[in-house]
């Protein structure tokens, strides 16, 4: 699996070199970012690197564009494939990605990047019900005045992590654009691990107040099922904000999906930012986290550092 991850990152690198000598339409792009943790007696205290992102973007054509990105992996100290997408513009309303990229379910994925998140953590909902869903496969995004709806056809879950059996999972998100946000309805099938999701979330933005709420529930074959949301809002003062999330995850005490202990878990995050100019910002993050677990009940708080910068 290294090798062939090494031979398609040295393709895409290559192409793009090729292309950039006959076109001179290369984008370089990139960020990363610092924390430092205070959770305990967490054996992740102390600093640590965040994310490390290098991504690039050629246009070929008026119809079509490449883009590639590697991330580094804080865990094996190594860089892997991040996203890997051709775009063909087949008209002006319909757009074609072939490749690997982050999953449109819900509103998240939008915030995958640290950079483009208020707070250090992602949300409960994120890393509980799909933990930065990225895959390969297809997508058709279709978009008319401020409706946007995207639909796609990718590996699946069972498909990264076992030898089993293998279905293709599909999934679609429409979203309507509203004057003052956004609210879309979100939808997924993986057959493989027996998994159904859907959810809605919305968006509002006035003036200096940004509010982002969602709402996702995954349900098993079984009948079982998780439930998660969280309300987020965030607030501007010049170069400084501050932001206060609340988030919670459920599921139902025979549906345990990654071998916890806990089947309740609720986060409150309070944080602060400092934005040091348009691409680098300093933040902090005090989390107030109240785990329910099936025996006991257990309060594990955190304080979060973070500094970020896109280059």
């Amino acid at each position: 699996m290294k090798k062939i991850t090494i031979l398609l990152i040295a393709t895409v690198v290559f192409y793009q070199v090729g292309v950039t000598a006959k076109t001179a339409d290369l984008k370089l792009s990139g960020f990363m970012d610092l924390q430092h943790n205070l959770e305990g007696n967490n054996a992740n205290d102390g600093f640590k690197w965040g994310e490390i992102v290098i991504r690039t973007e050629s246009k070929i054509s008026k119809k079509v564009s490449v883009q590639a990105g590697l991330k580094y992996n804080t865990t094996t100290d190594t860089f892997g494939l991040d996203e890997a997408l051709l775009n063909i513009n087949a008209n002006e309303n319909i757009e074609v990605g072939l490749g690997q990229f982050d999953i449109p379910l819900g509103i998240d994925y939008k915030y995958y990047d640290s950079p483009n998140r208020a707070l250090v953590s992602q949300p409960l909902l994120n890393t509980k019900l799909y933990n930065n869903w990225n895959d390969l496969g297809s997508k058709v995004t279709y978009t008319q005045d401020n409706i946007t709806a995207v639909g796609y056809v990718i590996n699946g879950k069972n498909f990264q992590t076992s030898g089993g059996a293998r279905a293709q999972a599909t999934g679609a998100r429409i979203s309507l654009g509203l004057e003052d946000g956004e609210v879309g309805l979100s939808a997924a099938n993986d057959p493989t691990v027996s998994d159904g999701y859907v959810g809605g979330d919305y968006t509002y933005t006035a003036g200096d107040i940004e509010v982002l709420t969602e709402v996702l529930q995954v349900n098993n074959k079984n009948a079982d099922k998780a439930f998660a949301y969280y309300v987020q809002v965030k607030y501007d003062i010049n170069e400084v904000f501050l932001v206060g999330r609340y988030g919670k995850y459920q599921e139902d005490s025979s549906y345990d999906r990654d071998a916890d202990t806990y089947g309740t878990l609720s986060r409150l995050s309070l944080g602060a930012g400092y934005k040091i100019d348009a691409n680098a910002e300093l933040r902090v993050e005090a989390q107030i986290n109240s785990e329910d677990c099936r025996s006991d009940h257990i309060d594990n708080n955190a304080l979060l550092c973070q500094a970020t910068v896109r280059f």
